[in-house]
């Protein structure tokens, strides 16, 4: 953790410790450190507000993914990931906007950082007579056995190094799972022969909308 990681690193330029001696090489290091427990206690403390002001209503859910894609769509393109996700049709869902868009927001996240450069993210909208459904699968990667169990757990991330280089403090998934159900949406992930597929599944509001 982030924690343990400051402690050895004051613990060992403190006792100058070999090459921790040089303090102006690692305390930038602890920097780092501090600044990622400083995100994971935000991210911590976000999740406990967004639960405690759900305001369920009728929701696009497919309007929420395009703007998501659009928000990775630069760190997407300059990785050279195609992402196909040809169908644009609404489909509403009763829930709390907010946490909704942080649940595909991570899996988008996830999808887009654990692709190798020139892959490919398939997205498929589920559409059933009463349930529905978002389906992101993304290509050239699986999860270790070992970890598929635990991935909703906090603090887990893939014992791979992501696509994109970028440090994972195993929160995004948890936090994820978290608000999926408070909201009463299934939340799965799965591997594929050569791909990690994340599905979010929900029931499909009435024709009052409720």
């Amino acid at each position: 953790t982030p924690i343990a990681a400051a402690l050895l690193l004051v613990e060992g330029m403190k006792n100058k410790v070999g090459r921790y001696e040089e303090t102006e090489i690692y305390l930038p290091k602890v920097k780092e450190q501090l600044l990622s427990m400083r995100k994971m206690v935000e991210e911590i403390l976000y999740l406990n507000h967004c639960a405690d002001q759900m305001k369920p209503q009728e929701t696009d859910a497919v309007q929420i993914l395009a703007d998501r894609l659009q928000f990775h769509q630069v760190a997407l393109t300059d990785r050279g990931i195609v992402v196909e996700a040809k169908d644009r049709a609404p489909l509403y869902v009763y829930t709390d906007e907010i946490m909704f868009m942080q649940i595909l927001d991570n899996l988008l996240s996830n999808a887009a950082r654990y692709t190798p450069e020139g892959g490919r993210i398939a997205i498929t909208v589920i559409r059933g007579e009463k349930e529905g459904g978002i389906r992101i699968e993304n290509f050239g990667v699986t999860i270790p056995e070992e970890l598929l169990s635990h991935i909703f757990e906090p603090f887990v991330s893939g014992a791979h190094e992501r696509a994109s280089g970028e440090k994972s403090h195993g929160l995004g998934l948890y936090i994820a799972a978290y608000y999926a159900k408070k909201l009463n949406i299934a939340l799965s992930i799965a591997n594929g022969e050569n791909s990690v597929a994340a599905e979010v599944s929900f029931a499909l509001p009435d024709l009052n909308g409720q």
